[in-house]
């Protein structure tokens, strides 16, 4: 069956559901085939799960480089090479999209993950970066922050507690 005859089955047995289980359930697959074909619902998922993992490792939304940090994360999680080159793949792109410069990008990013390794406990830190924080207790680069991030949303294994 094509996506489009997937969704229109979903929706006749929807409205044909007798009782609140059924129609809540189906109500979850009519959910997962429109995010299976609609990037902007796909996209709005991946910056919430981002958004979500940040904040429970008590990273200050308040601050200015929060909504670049997310945004750096989203573009390595779209192409891993990008953080590769952090001042051309990450800094740059971020830095036209907010109509600044990639060096307030670069900071705003640094001043967030600074906060984040002072503020987040060590067992939650040592959860996020096994092996890392436990041993040197130094800050990770930034590109290794968001790649970790990155990883962690992009594959589930964050909620799943595979860490």
């Amino acid at each position: 069956m094509r996506v489009l005859e997937k969704k229109l089955d979903a929706l006749m047995r929807y409205a044909a559901a007798d009782n609140d289980f059924e129609k809540e359930k189906l109500r979850v697959e009519i959910r997962k085939l429109l995010c299976e074909t609609d990037p902007e619902i796909i996209y709005h998922e991946k910056e919430k799960a981002v958004r979500k993992l940040l904040l429970k490792l008590n990273a200050p939304d308040h601050m200015v480089g929060f909504p670049y940090l997310v945004d750096a994360v989203l573009l390595t999680m779209k192409n891993e090479l990008h953080v590769m080159n952090m001042t051309w793949g990450i800094y740059s792109p971020i830095a036209s999209e907010h109509g600044t410069s990639s060096d307030a990008v670069q900071r705003g990013i640094t001043n967030v993950i600074d906060a984040i390794w002072d503020k987040t406990s060590v067992d939650e830190m040592e959860r996020v970066f096994p092996g890392i924080y436990k041993e040197r207790r130094e800050k990770a680069p930034n590109a290794r922050f968001i790649s970790r991030i990155a990883n962690l949303v992009k594959y589930d294994l964050f909620e799943d507690g595979a860490e």
